[in-house]
């Protein structure tokens, strides 16, 4: 078993995790994004037509209960809710789109590239370390092995979020969590 760990790994950091094949694979994130933004634009704009008829709606309705031509009674309340609803539905929608587009592509430099590229390489391929399997666990979903043929998957956009959220510490070992804290037993002093 150490033996196809060992052999995964190298295939790991020789094959994927290269300034080359991860400058490709976030080429082609980025492409995908910016079409996926481009549709994400269409719904937006259908979603803000619909809602503006909506809006329309409930206003006629509105105007003919104030002007007394609609009575107040369980069928008009019915339609007043309903309407309600579908502006609640439709602003969600809306706001789901928003908040998709407004986490800008960043931009990923060769440098930055290249240095996450040789720490992950550098620590995937140290066996004191141990980091190899939870690097490998955290930028890879599957891993196919047939024969000599290995064949891994991932998600391009954890790579990217990876890359973008690194930090760095003295010779450029990967900082991946955000935000560190001590448990609530670490070092606590006594009370009182």
């Amino acid at each position: 078993m150490k033996k196809l760990d060992s052999a995964v790994l190298h295939c790991f950091a020789e094959s994927v995790i290269t300034p080359h094949r991860v400058k490709t694979l976030l080429s082609e994130l980025n492409t995908r994004c910016k079409q996926e933004n481009m549709t994400e634009k269409q719904e937006s704009k259908k979603l803000k037509r619909e809602l503006s008829k909506l809006e329309e709606r409930r206003n006629r309705l509105n105007e003919a209960i104030t002007e007394g031509i609609l009575p107040i009674d369980t069928s008009t309340k019915e339609l007043a809710h309903q309407l309600q609803a579908k502006r609640q539905e439709i602003l969600a929608s809306i706001a789901g789109i928003n908040r998709k587009q407004s986490f800008p592509l960043t931009k990923i430099d060769k440098h930055k590239i290249e240095l996450f590229c040789s720490a992950i390489q550098e620590k995937i391929l140290d066996k004191s370390a141990n980091f190899g399997k939870g690097y490998l666990q955290l930028l890879v979903d599957e891993i196919l092995v047939t024969g000599n043929e290995i064949k891994m998957r991932g998600k391009k956009a954890t790579l990217a979020g990876t890359i973008t959220k690194m930090g760095t510490l003295g010779k450029g070992v990967p900082i991946i969590v955000d935000a560190w804290l001590p448990g609530t037993g670490s070092n606590r002093r006594p009370s009182g």
